[in-house]
Parts: structure tokens; C-alpha cells; sequence
């Protein structure tokens, strides 16, 4: 008897999305950030939920990757759903899509330095060193746009998507003074008993604690993402649905992060240098570290992250005998794109450019000059042959310590 792998038919497979690479019965759609993609090992699945965690209360980065998932979603024509007071606000300062072109020709302007660097002639021909996942290897253009921070979503776009019904919001506060999460989780399993499209729901919850949420405490959240669970499992046949939660820092605790890796299907933490300058100092070119507590792992027992990323680099080591450890990540925010790359020493001198003239600020001090020891000469009868003597080198011995004792009755200790 032979068995056949299950696959979907192209039918099967949605707008904007994509089969995994490691279950073919799992559909992904983009973050909208092509390194965020590979880190998850592909795309984030339908019917998971992914937690990001700031823990800088200085920085913005968590709320950066909610408007690159909603972008994303509008712009691959999703149902999306957010679920914030202010929805619109945050919807109307989202990136837009741009001319790739131009931001190929930016990229490769921010690159110059290392493209022009003349190497030797056996190296030519190798691929040169990438930190991070490109677009084109990434997906297409259809599952992933590519985003420029620089321009805005258009205001025609927001209102064709509300007239279209993709774009809903959910209030947070309650007129009827009932309880923020039972609210909440009442608007949304209406909403989406309401959606009974084949299209894939994108659900945004933005800064999760926040004041406008009430005073919640850790069971409050905790209770909340076991209902939204259920809430995505019970919907996962049709409409899909994957969410994005983000947890500002002054919600967050060390003592959360472990339960809230098992009550996400993945969790991320996004460690900012702004708190520890001798970090912004060592790594001039990052924003900060990226750790991982738990990926996604549909209909299995080990995530598609482990095989498939390529910034990871787990399946690079486990072809090896000897096996390897998972490199360290870092993201930075140029001035068009969000990036996460692998984390690297800079080269030696803490510098771009490896030098090898001394700098121009720099001093040359001459050596002192050093007198030649002229050997004595003597001259010996015997045999008429002339003997060099070379002065011995004596050691001078240190003085001995001398010790003086005073006392009133000096006639006790005459020594």
C-alpha cells in the first residue's frame, strides 16, 4: 500500500499567502518584514499567535511591527481587524509600498563602502557576505510587499478598504461600564461569526495592558490570551485567522516572559541599545537584540524555523558532525526599512574599514636612539693574538629595609 502526501490544491491556496515549507496543509502570511519571515520559518501561520515584547520604554519598535502587519494585510487585501481606540490613527501612520527600484539603488548606496572594497583575485567570484534575507529570496512580491518607511498608506486606500469591508476596528472601552477583556472578547466573536469568508483575518492588538485597558494584572493577561486561543482555534477552519499581540515594557515582567511563551504559539523580545550605552557603543550599527522564547510549530513537534531559516542557521550545523549553536540576531531602522540580520564583531579596531596606514590624527613618536656599548680591548703577548673582552653586566642589589624602633626605654632592646 503506498501513501501520498496530502497536499492543497492551487485552489485551496489564498490570496497573499503561501504553503509551508515544512507542512503543506499550512498556509503563512507575511509580517510584511521579509527577515521576520525567515525567523518564523517562512511566514507567521493561519491560527497562531505571535507576541512581541518591548522591554525599553523608550523606543516604539513592537508598535513599528504591528504597522509593517497591517500594511501588509491591506495591501494583500485581507480582513483586518484592530482592536484600539484609536485604530485609525495608528492605521493612517502606516507604511506604504513604493517604487523597488528606488529602494534597491538606496540600499545599494548604504552598502557602497563594503561593494567597493578591492579584495584579491581568488575571492572574486564568491558570493559575497550577507547579514540579513533579501526580498527576492524571500517571497514575492505578491505574499510580501516591500515597504518604505519614508512614504505613508494613502488616504484613498484606507477609505476604499472601509467601504470594502477589510478594514474594522473594535473599541477597547465600554460605554455599558463592563469589564475591558470580557468587552473585548465579545465584540470579537461577533465580528468574526460575522466573517464567513474564505479570506485570511489579520487581528492587530496593539499595546496589550495599556491605560486603556484598565488595571490589568498578570492574570488578567494571561486569562485573556487563553480565551483569544480558543477564540482562533474555534475559527481556524473558515475564516482563518492570525493575530499579533504587542506588550509594552511597562506592562511587562521578567516572570511573564516564560508563561507568555506557552500561551503563544510565538514569542520574541525586542531588547533596545538605548538602555545600555556600552552595547550602543560596541554595535554602532544596530538598534538592538532580538530574542527568541518560542516559534510557531503547526502539526509538529518542531518548528519549520529550525530547518528552513537561513538567519537562524540551525540547518546549516545539523548537516554537521560536529553540530553548532544559533547565531545571535540584532535589528536595525534605516531610513526605509526595518531589518533584522545576524549580530557580528565589527573589524578589528572597532571600525568600518580595516586600515593599513596610520591615521592622520595620529602622532609617530621617533625611537630614542640607543648608544652602541664600545667592548673593551686588550691585548695579550701570548701567541700575538688580540682578546675582546666584553664588560660583565652587575646586577645592583637592593638595599636592606632598615628598621628603627622608639620607645621611651631604649636600654630594653639594645641588640
Amino acid at each position: 500500500m503506498s501513501f501520498q502526501r496530502k497536499n492543497l490544491p492551487q485552489s485551496a491556496i489564498l490570496s497573499g499567502t503561501q504553503t509551508s515549507s515544512s507542512v503543506s496543509s499550512v498556509l503563512n502570511v507575511s509580517t510584511g518584514i521579509p527577515s521576520l519571515d525567515d525567523i518564523l520559518g517562512g511566514g507567521l501561520p493561519l491560527g497562531s499567535i505571535l507576541s512581541v515584547l518591548a522591554t525599553d520604554p523608550h523606543t516604539t519598535y513592537a508598535n513599528l511591527i504591528q504597522r509593517y502587519f497591517i500594511a501588509q494585510g491591506i495591501a494583500s487585501g485581507h480582513y483586518m481587524c484592530i482592536l484600539d481606540d484609536s485604530a485609525m490613527e495608528i492605521t493612517a501612520h502606516c507604511m506604504w509600498t513604493s517604487n523597488p527600484d528606488l529602494v534597491q539603488d538606496s540600499e545599494q548606496k548604504e552598502e557602497g563602502k563594503e561593494l567597493g572594497v578591492k579584495i584579491a583575485w581568488r575571492y572574486e567570484h564568491m558570493k559575497p557576505f550577507k547579514t540579513s534575507v533579501s526580498q527576492n529570496e524571500s517571497s514575492q512580491d505578491t505574499y510580501c510587499h516591500m515597504f518604505d518607511l519614508t512614504q505613508l498608506i494613502p488616504e484613498h486606500v484606507l477609505e476604499l478598504a472601509q467601504s470594502s469591508g477589510y478594514l474594522h476596528t473594535l473599541p477597547i472601552s465600554s460605554p455599558t461600564g463592563q469589564n475591558a477583556i470580557d468587552s473585548v472578547l465579545n465584540q470579537l466573536d461577533n465580528k468574526l461569526s460575522n466573517l464567513l469568508s474564505k479570506t485570511p483575518i489579520r487581528l492587530s492588538i496593539p499595546a496589550l495592558g495599556s491605560p486603556q485597558w484598565g488595571d490589568m494584572s498578570k492574570p488578567d493577561v494571561m486569562r485573556f490570551l487563553h480565551v483569544l486561543r480558543l477564540c482562533v482555534s474555534r475559527y481556524s477552519s473558515t475564516p482563518r485567522i492570525c493575530v499579533l499581540v504587542t506588550l509594552p515594557a511597562y506592562v511587562l515582567h521578567e516572570s511573564w516572559i516564560q508563561d507568555l511563551g506557552w500561551l503563544s504559539d510565538g514569542c520574541i523580545t525586542l531588547r533596545s541599545f538605548s538602555s545600555d550605552p556600552a552595547l550602543l557603543s560596541l554595535f554602532p550599527s544596530h538598534n538592538g537584540l532580538l530574542d527568541i522564547h518560542s516559534l510557531p510549530a503547526p502539526h509538529s513537534l518542531v518548528s519549520p524555523s529550525d530547518k528552513h531559516s537561513q538567519l537562524r542557521g540551525l540547518s546549516t550545523f545539523s548537516s554537521s558532525a560536529a553540530g553548532g549553536g544559533e547565531n545571535n540576531l540584532a535589528f536595525k531602522c534605516t531610513r526605509k526599512r526595518f531589518i533584522i540580520e545576524t549580530l557580528h564583531l565589527d573589524v578589528e579596531g572597532g571600525v568600518n574599514e580595516r586600515r593599513t596606514t596610520a591615521a592622520t590624527t595620529s602622532e609617530i613618536i621617533p625611537p630614542r636612539p640607543v648608544e652602541p656599548s664600545t667592548p673593551s680591548v686588550r691585548h695579550v703577548a701570548v701567541n700575538d693574538c688580540i682578546e675582546v673582552v666584553t664588560p660583565e653586566i652587575v646586577k645592583k642589589k637592593k638595599p636592606k629595609k632598615s628598621v628603627a624602633f622608639q620607645h621611651d626605654r631604649p636600654d630594653l632592646y639594645d641588640f
